[in-house]
Formats: structure tokens, sequence, C-alpha cells
């Protein structure tokens, strides 16, 4: 917890298997959980007050590689295995099978899914959609409501980051959907559809984070690299453009998260 500028242990657990991602974004703010994958394929829900996992279902059958909520006050978990599988949760029930699942077919090479990403609960026009990313360089994305692929397309390298951008209330920007790749490079299409690609070309390292600069301001995205370098771009919805860079590390950047209520803190 906080401390004024200090940060302070208020609690720790041990976990039986070493945990591989984790998201926040889960349940109402009120009810203070975490939403974690390990090494073993487990989906733990956990109460951030006590420690105490609360809910755990083994979700697949390799390391649970990715996990996304649909946003504060949605119970919808989205998961990614290695074991190439995208399944879509409600945390209210979780031992219940999964209410979206999607497997290689029989005989088809399994695809590592590193990145998952779904669309904002209260953005109505876009709520149900899913995506997921893959080691070859697939993006599925899905219509939840509806049940189908919505479409999906290819990349030349494989898809380490994906991020919804949700438009504007008054639906003058639509959201888009936002891909980081293994080599550097940053892609952008419409939510709804796989046209008007735009695409940019940063360094050579891997994408490993992309978050807009603030909620007023979507346009504005922050790309954190593994060269330890951070981009600030611009996606005006036809092209994508550098607007600064700053060299944060040598180590790798492999995290960033921007703050909601001061626009500009990183």
């Amino acid at each position: 917890s906080l401390n004024g500028r200090e940060v302070v242990e208020s609690g720790s657990a041990l976990v039986e298997n070493s945990l591989r991602c984790c998201t926040l974004e889960t349940g109402q703010v009120s009810d203070r959980q975490v939403a974690t994958g390990d090494f073993s394929g487990h989906l733990a829900i956990w109460d951030l007050e006590t420690l105490a996992q609360e809910k755990s279902v083994k979700a697949h059958s390799d390391v649970l590689t990715c996990v996304a909520g649909s946003g504060f006050g949605s119970s919808q978990i989205v998961t990614g295995g290695r074991d190439g599988e995208l399944k879509l949760w409600d945390t209210r029930s979780l031992d219940s099978p999964p209410s979206l699942r999607m497997a290689p077919e029989a005989g088809q090479a399994r695809k590592q899914c590193w990145t998952v990403a779904s669309s904002a609960h209260e953005d109505h026009s876009t709520s149900n959609y899913i995506t997921a990313g893959f080691d070859n360089g697939d993006i599925k994305v899905f219509d939840v409501r509806n049940s189908k692929i919505a479409w999906e397309t290819s990349l030349s390298r494989g898809v380490s980051k994906l991020s919804i951008l949700s438009g504007r209330e008054d639906d003058s920007q639509k959201s888009v959907l936002v891909a980081g790749t293994a080599n550097g490079k940053l892609f952008q299409w419409p939510l709804s559809s796989p046209d008007n690609v735009a695409s940019h070309q940063m360094d050579k390292a891997t994408v490993w984070e992309v978050q807009p600069v603030s909620e007023n301001k979507k346009n504005l995205v922050l790309a954190a690299l593994g060269s330890g370098a951070l981009h600030v771009l611009n996606l005006d919805g036809e092209k994508i453009e550098t607007v600064a860079t700053h060299q944060v590390s040598e180590p790798p950047l492999t995290g960033l998260n921007a703050n909601k209520e001061k626009p500009g803190l990183i």
C-alpha cells in the first residue's frame, strides 16, 4: 500500500505454483480482487485485503500465459494458454465450464496464445468482443454475443501485446484494436473490421505493453519495448507516428501503467 511517497508491504502469501500473469480489472472496485494465472494452468481469484484465495479452476492444460478482465463491474475474465486455447470465464461461477472456448482442431499445430484483450464493459457498442494474439502472428477477434469469429488476420511475427482502446461516449471516435509484435512493430485496426490497417515500425525489440496516455487522449498511446525504450505514439486512424522516445533502461521495459486520475503520470 502507499504511505505518502513510500510503498509499504501490507501482507504476503505463498502460492503453490509460480504466477505468470494477473489483472485487477475483475468484479466491482469495492470487491478488491485480483485474478491470477500460473504455470500449472490455474486461474484463481484472490481477496486483496486478506490475500486469501477465493476461487480457483484448472483453466489450461499448460501454462496460463495471459489473462484480461472486461473492466471493473464485469464478471468476465479471458484467459489464453500455451496449450493454444482461449477461454472466457464468469468469475461468479468458476466451477462451471467456460462460456466460450477456442481450441486447435484435431491434427492442427498448436499455437501458443501470448496475449488476450477484452473490450471495456461500459462501451456498449463493443462489450462483446474479445481478442487473442498467438506466437505465429495470428490474431483472432471473437463476437461473444453471436458465438463466432468476427474477423482474423495474420502478421509476419508473433503478437506480444493486444490492447483495445474504447471509443468516446459520443461515438465520434470508434474503438480500435492495437497490436504489438515481437519485432517492434505496432498495428492498428477498427475493432469491428480488419480493414483500414495502419502500421508503424519502432525498433526491432519486442513490444511488451501498450496503453493510452489518458482516458481523454486515447489517440496518444505509450509503448514499452524490450530495448528498454518508451515510445509515445499518435494514432490518427490512418497512420501511426512516433511523437517522442525515451530510453528508460538497458534491460527490457516489460510493463507500464498509466495513471487514470493524473494524465501523464506513468
